[in-house]
């Protein structure tokens, strides 16, 4: 029998990389990072890995004894000075060293196998002027030095960018991975074939919990921004206005002829400057960050509609029978609900007469009402491939971070799987 792989995880957050490498019969033994939170909740869900919370450059690696040898190194040094989602903002070159304590640990004990992740722009690391911007002539300059430094520790290295949603995760997240393997061969590194090309990409409908209450933007105390509104306006041409599948409803027929109702969610990112910056729910979920919350769910309610009045009795859950029926077909699904389809006396849309745009939209696509909300951290955690019994801990800007930071565990996963095969 082929003995087991062991491994350490550095920079290990709340444990994606760990999640992956154990799902491919690998041993994570170490795990190291600085922030308590995630250790906690790496250590909660990987109770037989030794942790460490300390930060990696805290760690005298060439001495410290205790450290076991390892045969596999899975690293993802810190990455948000190298990455675009910094706009304008300058970066610093001490943020971006961390890579360079990666190599440490390779030179000291010489795995068989190192696996590195880090975004995509980590190949275009090079000098930054005094502002702290790079220097355009001599972009991915140091990257190269850093991969010649893994090649002259006696490695064969190579690297690409893998999307999350190609291994089965509901995230089009794309980062870049370096792959080095101890020793001179013929042979190329090995690479994971994609399980699920495009067309069989998971939906973001997978991945939310349809039974969340998704509250109407007009009951909500706090009016959402004049930005978010605009997106949602954008949403609402481009995907009701498509009469988008597969949450078409048609109504039965009844003595008042043929109804439609019709419920078509999309997905709208909450903050941002791209007021287009939406997609179908059909679609994956956009790569989640750490620094904020950023994902939403828009339901507009397209139906033909009836008199009575309004109110949360109007909704039923799919696990209770339909209320009586009458000649006119009152109800559709939404999702996973029952909802009367009747129109009722009260009109929210008059308190909102400074957003006639939206309005004016709504009316010409026949909606009625829209719910919003935030994608919760447990649909999160679900896009980004976790397991559904893995715990965070800390609040919830604290969890979204862990997420956001984290390797997608199902890409983790096919990487380890190809280090375990090949030995």
């Amino acid at each position: 029998m082929k003995k087991r792989l062991q491994a350490a995880d550095l920079f290990c957050g709340a444990g994606g990389f760990t999640t992956g490498a154990v799902q491919a019969d690998i041993d994570v033994i170490l795990a190291v990072n600085h922030w308590r939170t995630a250790i906690q909740t790496h250590r909660h869900n990987h109770e037989s890995t030794r942790h460490i919370c300390a930060r990696i450059d805290a760690i005298d690696i060439r001495h410290d004894a205790t450290i076991p040898d390892i045969d596999l190194l899975m690293a993802s040094p810190e990455c948000t000075h190298h990455s675009i989602a910094r706009g304008g903002r300058p970066m610093c070159d001490q943020k971006r060293s961390t890579a360079w304590n990666v190599l440490d640990w390779v030179e000291t004990k010489q795995p068989r196998w190192v696996i590195v992740e880090n975004v995509r722009e980590f190949r275009d690391w090079g000098p930054l002027t005094e502002a702290g911007r790079p220097i355009k002539a001599r972009k991915g300059e140091i990257f190269k030095q850093w991969i010649r430094s893994l090649e002259a520790y006696g490695y064969q290295v190579d690297h690409q960018v893998l999307n999350a949603a190609d291994f089965g995760a509901a995230t089009s997240r794309s980062r870049l991975f370096i792959v080095a393997r101890r020793g001179r061969r013929k042979t190329a590194i090995p690479w994971p074939e994609i399980t699920h090309p495009k067309p069989a990409w998971r939906p973001a409908h997978e991945i939310i919990d349809w039974s969340k209450p998704c509250p109407s933007i007009f009951s909500r105390k706090r009016p959402l921004a004049t930005t978010t509104l605009k997106r949602i306006g954008v949403g609402l041409r481009k995907f009701v206005g498509e009469a988008a599948e597969p949450f078409i409803v048609k109504g039965t027929i009844t003595a008042g002829g043929t109804h439609h109702s019709l419920a078509v969610p999309f997905q709208m990112k909450a903050i941002g400057r791209n007021p287009g910056a939406t997609r179908p729910i059909t679609d994956t979920v956009p790569t989640i960050v750490a620094a904020r919350e950023n994902h939403s769910i828009v339901m507009p309610f397209i139906t033909q509609y009836h008199n009575g009045p309004d109110g949360a009795n109007r909704n039923y859950s799919i696990g209770d029978p339909l209320l009586t029926l009458d000649t006119q077909n009152r109800y559709g699904v939404v999702a996973p609900y029952f909802v009367t389809v009747n129109h009722g006396g009260q009109q929210p849309l008059g308190t909102l007469t400074t957003k006639n745009s939206l309005i004016d939209t709504m009316g010409k696509l026949g909606v009625v009402d829209i719910g919003f909300r935030m994608l919760d951290v447990d649909e999160l955690l679900a896009a980004q491939g976790f397991p559904s019994t893995y715990e965070l801990f800390g609040n919830k800007a604290d969890r979204v971070r862990q997420i956001g930071n984290s390797v997608s565990p199902p890409v983790a996963r096919a990487l380890c799987q190809c280090c375990a095969e090949a030995g």
